[in-house]
C-alpha cells in the first residue's frame, strides 16, 4: 500500500449520506457535491430498432487494402464518430443520417509530423467531446474544434510536444466536457493523456468563453507500481460536480485520483498521487495473465457507493476473473457481473443503475439493484441482443460504445476498428429521464459544511493510517 491524498475520506462521507440529493463541501477540495440517484426500480427491457452500417474508408492507400483496422476510434456524446489512421483523422456525424447506408465523412484533418520526414511520429489515439477532438501522436497532443464544417485547412486550437526529451511516449487520450458550447456560456473541459511509467497520466485543462483556450501546463497524475502503459482513462459521470479520474494500464492495474479544485490553480503543473489502486493481476499465474481488463467506467450505484465497472476478456483459456464491479471502498467486496467471457468493452448510464457490455457476438444490458449499506443487492442481466463487431487483439479490442439516455429508453451506439457501426434502441420500462449535467468549475457555488471542520480521523476512522485504498485481484468476490 502506498500513500495517497486524503480525498477519499471526505468523499466517502458524501456517498454515505442518506439523502437522494446531496450537497456538501469537503476540506479536500472536492467542492460541493450533488448527484441524483435513481429509485429502487426493477426495470424490464426490450430491444427496439437496430441499425447496422459502415463508415466510408479513409482515402489513399487504405482504400486499396480492404478494411484494414483503424489506429483509433472514438464516439462523442452528441452523435459523432471519429476514426484515425497513422496520419489522418475523419469525423462523421450520425445524427440525421440514413443508417441503412454507408456513413460519409463530414470533417477531415491531416496530421503531419512535427519534423518533416519523421515517420516515427504517427497517431496513437483520438478522443471526442461535444465540441473538441484531441489527438495524441508519439510526441504531441493536438486539439481541434469540430462540428462547424471542415477543419482540414484550419490551425489546431492547441498543440504541444509532451516530452522534449523523448523518454515518455503517449498511448491514449480521453476528454471530459460535460456540457455543449452554446452562445454566452462558459464551460471547462479536461484532456487526459495516458502513457508509460510512474508519471502515467497528464491532464490538460481547456476553458471556453467566446472561444477555446487550452492551458499549456499539464498536471501529472502519478501511477506507482506502473509496469505498463495507460491504455485508457475516464472521468466521473456528468451529473456530479466533483472530478475524479481513473487510469487503466496494459497490465491490468487501475489507479484513481481526485482532481478537486487543483485543476484551477495557476501552478497546476504539479504532480498528484493516486488515492486508490487496484491490481487485477496480483498473484495470478502466467495462464491468468492472458486475460485482460478491456475497459473501465466509474459507477455511482443506486446504493450510493462508488465503483468501477471492469470488463474482462478471458480469451485463450485464461482463468482470470470475469467482468466485475470493484468498489472504491475498504468495506465492500467485488461483485461479479453475469455476462460472457470475452467482453470487449462496456459503458454505464449516468445514474449508475444500468451497464452495457459488448462482446463479439452480442450486447448485454445489466441492472444494478439497490442494496443496504455499501453493498449492491444484486447485479442482474436484463437483456442481450445480437451485435457482431470485430476485435483487433485480446489486449486492445478496439471497440467504443456510447449510451444516450432518454425517458423510457436508451440509445446504444458501438463502433469497431473495421468501421462497423451498430445502433440499438432499448426500451426500458420505468427508466426516468436523465438529470442534466452539472458544470464543474471554479465559479461553482460552495458553502461551508460541518465536514470541513472535522479532522480526517473522525470522518472515517476505519481507513488505513496513510489514507490510501489498495485492492488486489485476490480479494473475495460476491
Amino acid at each position: 500500500m502506498y500513500h495517497g491524498d486524503d480525498s477519499f475520506r471526505a468523499f466517502s462521507t458524501i456517498l454515505d449520506s442518506s439523502s437522494q440529493g446531496i450537497e456538501t463541501d469537503t476540506y479536500s477540495g472536492i467542492g460541493s457535491c450533488y448527484f441524483i440517484m435513481s429509485d429502487n426500480c426493477y426495470y424490464t427491457a426490450s430491444v427496439g430498432g437496430t441499425y447496422q452500417t459502415q463508415l466510408e474508408e479513409h482515402r489513399g492507400w487504405l482504400s486499396a487494402l480492404r478494411r484494414q483496422s483503424f489506429t483509433s476510434i472514438a464516439l462523442s456524446p452528441n452523435g459523432w464518430v471519429g476514426t484515425a489512421t497513422a496520419n489522418e483523422v475523419q469525423l462523421s456525424c450520425l445524427e440525421g443520417k440514413n443508417l441503412t447506408r454507408n456513413v460519409g465523412v463530414d470533417v477531415r484533418v491531416r496530421v503531419e509530423p512535427l519534423l518533416k520526414g519523421d515517420s516515427a511520429e504517427t497517431i496513437r489515439d483520438i478522443a471526442l467531446s461535444h465540441n473538441i477532438c484531441a489527438i495524441v501522436t508519439h510526441r504531441r497532443v493536438i486539439v481541434y474544434e469540430y462540428g462547424r464544417g471542415t477543419i482540414e485547412e484550419e490551425q489546431p486550437l492547441f498543440h504541444q510536444v509532451i516530452d522534449e526529451e523523448r523518454n515518455w511516449t503517449p498511448r491514449s487520450v480521453s476528454i471530459c466536457q460535460r456540457t455543449e458550447v452554446r452562445r454566452g456560456n462558459e464551460i471547462s473541459a479536461w484532456i487526459a493523456v495516458g502513457g508509460e511509467g510512474v508519471k502515467g497520466v497528464r491532464i490538460f485543462q481547456c476553458s471556453y468563453h467566446a472561444g477555446w483556450n487550452v492551458r499549456s501546463m499539464a498536471m501529472v497524475l502519478r501511477c506507482p507500481r506502473n509496469s505498463g502503459l495507460i491504455k485508457s482513462a475516464g472521468f466521473t459521470p456528468p451529473n456530479t460536480n466533483f472530478l475524479m479520474v481513473f487510469g487503466l494500464s496494459t497490465t491490468n492495474q487501475i489507479w484513481s485520483w481526485n482532481l478537486g479544485r487543483r485543476v484551477y490553480e495557476e501552478s497546476a503543473n504539479h504532480e498528484l498521487n493516486a488515492f486508490w489502486y487496484f491490481d487485477g493481476s496480483s498473484g495470478k499465474s502466467e495462464l491468468q495473465h492472458r486475460g485482460h481488463i478491456t475497459s473501465c467506467s466509474f459507477v455511482i450505484s443506486p446504493s450510493k457507493s462508488l465503483y468501477i465497472f471492469c470488463t474482462v476478456n478471458q480469451s485463450h483459456g485464461s482463468q482470470m476473473e470475469r467482468s466485475f464491479l470493484v468498489p472504491i471502498s475498504p468495506f465492500s467486496r467485488r461483485t461479479k457481473v453475469p455476462i460472457g467471457r470475452e467482453i470487449l468493452c462496456g459503458s454505464v448510464t449516468s445514474t449508475g443503475s444500468l451497464c452495457v457490455a459488448v462482446d463479439r457476438d452480442q450486447m448485454s444490458l445489466v441492472q444494478l439493484k439497490e442494496g443496504s449499506g455499501a453493498e449492491l443487492a444484486s447485479v442482474e442481466l436484463l437483456r442481450s441482443w445480437e451485435s457482431p463487431l470485430t476485435k483487433t487483439s485480446p489486449e486492445c479490442p478496439g471497440i467504443s460504445v456510447m449510451i444516450r439516455e432518454y425517458e423510457g429508453r436508451l440509445e446504444v451506439t458501438a463502433v469497431d476498428r473495421k468501421g462497423h457501426i451498430v445502433r440499438v434502441d432499448v426500451h426500458v420500462r420505468g427508466l426516468r429521464a436523465p438529470q442534466p449535467p452539472l458544470e464543474f468549475g471554479p465559479s461553482a457555488s460552495t458553502r461551508v459544511s460541518e465536514v470541513e471542520a472535522r479532522p480526517p480521523s473522525q470522518i472515517i476512522s476505519e481507513l488505513s493510517s496513510d489514507g490510501a485504498i489498495c485492492g488486489s485481484g485476490s480479494s473475495t468476490s460476491s
